[in-house]
């Protein structure tokens, strides 16, 4: 499976995992995206900044807490896994971060991430 994610410096993809035994390979094709992966309780584990003068992919372990906090506007990532896409099997949601449609909670978690990250100009 292969796609494009089309992102802006406010989107926020809750923290997930894929259940099934499939990993990604993240790759930037425009702009810059930090990749973090995190504990099953939250903690950041490792941190990539994606970008064309940065790190040129990462790659997700299957069963990884992972997301994207978008540095640059406009940025845009290759995605690339295995396997068929089944959307009932697909992803689990980290219950520790809100979920995408609490656009407040959602906000104010992405601004607490990037605190974290050091990100505070983003």
């Amino acid at each position: 499976r292969e796609m494009l994610n089309i992102m802006q410096p406010d989107t926020y993809a809750q923290p997930h995992l894929h259940p099934a035994e499939t990993g990604e390979i993240w790759t930037p094709y425009q702009g810059r995206i930090c990749a973090g992966t995190f504990t099953k309780s939250g903690s950041i584990v490792e941190i990539a900044i994606l970008g064309r003068n940065d790190k040129t992919f990462i790659e997700i372990p299957p069963h990884t807490f992972h997301s994207a906090v978008v540095l640059d506007e406009d940025s845009v990532m290759y995605e690339i896994s295995q396997g068929p896409y089944d959307s009932n099997n697909y992803k689990r949601f980290a219950t520790w971060a809100p979920d995408e449609k609490n656009v407040e909670e959602a906000r104010k978690y992405l601004s607490e991430l990037k605190r974290q990250l050091g990100f505070f100009n983003y």
